[in-house]
């Protein structure tokens, strides 16, 4: 940046010399600081060789640049990839889980399934018992009115005689 400077003051005062020169006489009775902007001639090669370096540097400066964009492209190509490959990874993962959800899904469904025939079942023969268990209580009831009545027919016989 000071290069730069430099140059720019260098080239104002170049400019600036062309016309003081011309008309020396007049721009000294105008400005009393004229003299300060004149450069020496001699300082002249050693500001263009600067310029050169300042434009050397400014070149491999814009080829550091364009090989870190080249660099990061290819990085982010890179990136592109992997993430495309752990998208698809992802999924067959996802895939793979909902495969094995849906069998212990339809494990559970048939043992829930089993549970509810078992219980059925026993419902069923718990039904019968209770079934065949009160038809020998009515059997039994039948039994004893008719004991009964037998009973009585008989007390009432012997109370007869």
């Amino acid at each position: 940046k000071k290069l730069a400077m430099l140059s720019s003051k260098l080239s104002i005062a170049e400019s600036y010399n062309d016309g003081v020169e011309e008309d020396n006489d007049v721009s000294s009775d105008r400005d009393p600081f004229s003299h300060l902007l004149r450069f020496p001639e001699e300082y002249a090669p050693v500001l263009h060789e600067l310029e050169g370096v300042q434009d050397a540097r400014r070149r491999l400066d814009q080829d550091r640049i364009d090989k870190n964009i080249v660099y990061l492209d290819r990085l982010n190509q890179d990136l592109s990839v992997n993430i495309k490959e752990r998208i698809e990874s992802d999924m067959l993962i996802d895939k793979l889980l909902s495969t094995r959800l849906d069998i212990v899904q339809r494990q559970l469904v048939s043992q829930v399934e089993a549970g509810f025939k078992s219980l059925q079942d026993e419902l069923d023969e718990a039904k019968e018992r209770l079934r065949i268990a009160s038809e020998k209580l009515f059997q039994a009831e039948v039994d004893a009115e008719i004991q009964l009545k037998e009973l009585q027919n008989q007390i009432n016989h012997e109370c007869d005689r």
